[in-house]
């Protein structure tokens, strides 16, 4: 009887409107594409009722949410997103922790805000110049792009709108052309390209050398050494910042008769991984059960060996969330002794043998290399006259012997020319 007389006080406060006026003073966006609610409601003059909950949900009379919130008269939501029904009710709960059938229903729904785009006006001078006017949201940043033949666009510019969402922008170099068109485009609408790392080079007069590396800030680079071509040591790690380049000096170049760089993004860093681990349960009714524990989630092969030599694979385990797994082996009893061990399943990535380039010599204009390598291996061969720009001048495939002669029919163009060669896959 109580708990009934609790729903017709609750429904008879909140029969004549869960929302006031939502729409005009409660919706508030925010800037992540979200918004906030506030719902209010008649408090309850009944002194039983001790807190409300408050029920909503995205399907009429299906609650996926609760929130409790206590014997007052109004809640905030946050993170509704714009376009989607929500639907709400209400109930109350007494001393007891009885709780009363649900209030009217009442819905809710804000319409996506239609983001305004960037319009432009073109207006041309006596000087040939051309203004460009541009209006949209204020303190938007775009790009403005001009081609002849909406084939190639240009970016010209690059401007943020006021706080009145308006800019005017001139193209002094519009005279130079018999026509020209213009177009705007986000500045963030797509990833921007990251300038190549570069590396240049100055011999200093007591024979040190001084690099200077420049490329995308924030970027860490490897500086490489190299006599041959063939063997290339890492002789500083550099990380590039916003105020320019990063400066490095050979203090060991004077110790060889000829020293070669080069710029090779630098691995992050790998973290340390715990290894698998086997313990040893015991016996029992001739079943031997292990415990194996090592990184959460990885995957082993148990191999059992009696000899050393053989080793058979009689079973495969995924480490739970701790860690951790008991495995049984059901056929020990049948040896007289076992030994196991575990094996990364699938087993580790094998580290693949670099190919090697070996000059041949030159011979009517044109340079033999010979490149070695893993046989059936595909490798891109690269050249280079000042060790910034290297140009891909062919692809090799190894035959069965790991081998193969390629010619440079170019490099008699050269005063010098330098190759290496590289894995063609990213």
């Amino acid at each position: 009887m109580r708990l009934r007389r609790l729903t017709r006080i609750l429904v008879g406060i909140l029969f004549c409107g869960l929302i006031h006026n939502p729409a005009a003073a409660l919706a508030q966006p925010s800037p992540t594409n979200t918004y906030d609610l506030t719902l209010a409601w008649n408090p309850s003059p009944s002194p039983e009722i001790v807190h409300c909950n408050l029920y909503y949900g995205t399907a009429s009379g299906e609650y996926t949410d609760i929130i409790v919130v206590g014997n007052v008269a109004s809640v905030t939501i946050s993170n509704l997103v714009p376009g989607v029904t929500y639907y709400f009710a209400i109930t109350a709960v007494n001393a007891e922790g009885q709780e009363s059938d649900f209030s009217n229903e009442a819905s809710y729904r804000q319409e996506p805000t239609q983001v305004q785009s960037v319009q432009l006006q073109i207006h041309s001078s006596a000087n040939g110049s051309m203004t460009l006017h541009l209006t949209g949201p204020p303190s938007h940043t775009c790009e403005i792009e001009a081609t002849e033949d909406f084939t190639t666009w240009t970016v010209i510019g690059t401007v943020t709108l006021n706080a009145g969402g308006a800019l005017d922008f001139i193209d002094p170099d519009a005279a130079n052309f018999p026509q020209r068109f213009y177009r705007t485009r986000d500045s963030q609408s797509g990833p921007q390209s990251l300038p190549p790392p570069q590396l240049q080079i100055h011999r200093a007069p007591d024979g040190q050398i001084m690099l200077s590396a420049t490329g995308p800030a924030g970027h860490t680079y490897d500086i490489q050494a190299t006599e041959d071509f063939v063997t290339w040591t890492v002789i500083a790690t550099v990380t590039l910042g916003d105020g320019g380049p990063a400066d490095f000096t050979d203090t060991n170049a004077p110790n060889f008769s000829q020293r070669f760089y080069r710029l090779a993004e630098h691995p992050p860093s790998q973290p340390n991984i715990t290894p698998a681990q086997i313990q040893l349960r015991g016996m029992s009714g001739g079943q031997l059960t292990m415990n194996v524990s090592g990184p959460a989630g990885h995957t082993y092969d148990i191999e059992a060996t009696e000899d050393f030599v053989n080793w058979t694979v009689i079973g495969t385990v995924t480490l739970d969330a701790g860690g951790s797994l008991d495995f049984t082996d059901t056929n020990a009893m049948n040896f007289l002794t076992r030994f196991y061990r575990l094996v990364e399943h699938p087993p580790s990535q094998q580290s693949i043998t670099p190919a090697q380039i070996q000059a041949r010599g030159m011979s009517d204009g044109q340079f033999t290399l010979a490149v070695s390598g893993i046989a059936g291996h595909t490798y891109v061969v690269e050249a280079t006259a000042d060790f910034l720009t290297w140009t891909i001048i062919g692809t090799v495939t190894l035959d069965a012997g790991g081998s193969l002669d390629f010619t440079d029919r170019h490099a008699a163009n050269y005063p010098q020319r330098f190759y290496r060669t590289r894995d063609p896959q990213p």
